[in-house]
């Protein structure tokens, strides 16, 4: 099939007369390169583990005052505070992989179903890439998407190669990410803390709305 062809998310056996004939349009290769590259400055850059942005932090010089060396000291832990906000912000609204996938999903599948409401963590996006084979191993996820009224961005080519590169493990072949709990809850350490929590919620937010943007109509 061609790659400006849409793919068809349905693959047997997972095809019904309620989910025949869902299809969702690939994105082009072009704009898939743009949305990695994004994602790997905005979003996992904030990931130290993934050494992608991490850069190692000067130690306070043996030269220094005791003063200016405890300011110093202070200063360094609270930037390490304020990344691991960060990061916890990027993991709690950023999952990876089929398996976490197709948790959340029946998670929120069956909340929804047994009317229980649930505000935090509710998937807004989730991409998947056209390379999976057997294909069926993904279907699963296009129907819980269609069921749920989730959008979902294909990506063409090695998109699975190309988006565990981006994410700095060998290979993804589903992500997705999910709604912010709307409120800071932790107790602060200062202010700075809580602002990169907010501006990592915000990051996360621009970034899900520019992707759901870009999906192909």
């Amino acid at each position: 099939m061609p790659e400006n062809e849409d793919i068809r998310c349905v693959a047997s056996p997972y095809a019904s007369s309620s989910t025949e004939g869902i299809t969702t349009p690939v994105l082009s290769a072009g704009m898939k390169h743009l949305i990695l590259e994004r994602l790997e400055k905005e979003i996992v850059c904030k990931l130290s583990s993934g050494s992608i942005c991490y850069r190692r932090r000067r130690v306070p010089g043996k030269g220094q005052s005791g003063k200016k060396r405890r300011r110093e000291s202070q200063s360094i832990a609270e930037a390490a505070k304020a990344m691991e906000t960060a990061e916890s912000v990027v993991r709690s609204r950023f999952i990876v992989g089929i398996n976490q996938c197709t948790r959340m999903l029946e998670s929120v599948f069956k909340h929804r179903n047994e009317g229980q409401q649930q505000n935090a963590g509710l998937p807004l996006l989730i991409l998947l890439a056209r390379d999976v084979r057997p294909a069926s191993i993904i279907a699963h996820i296009s129907i819980y998407a269609r069921l749920l009224n989730i959008p979902i961005l294909i990506l063409p080519g090695k998109a699975s190669v190309e988006l565990g590169k981006a994410v700095g493990i060998r290979s993804v072949a589903a992500a997705a990410f999910l709604s912010s709990p709307g409120e800071y809850t932790t107790v602060a350490t200062s202010v700075s803390v809580e602002q990169e929590w907010k501006d990592t919620q915000t990051d996360v937010d621009s970034f899900i709305k520019y992707v759901i943007s870009k999906i192909p109509k």
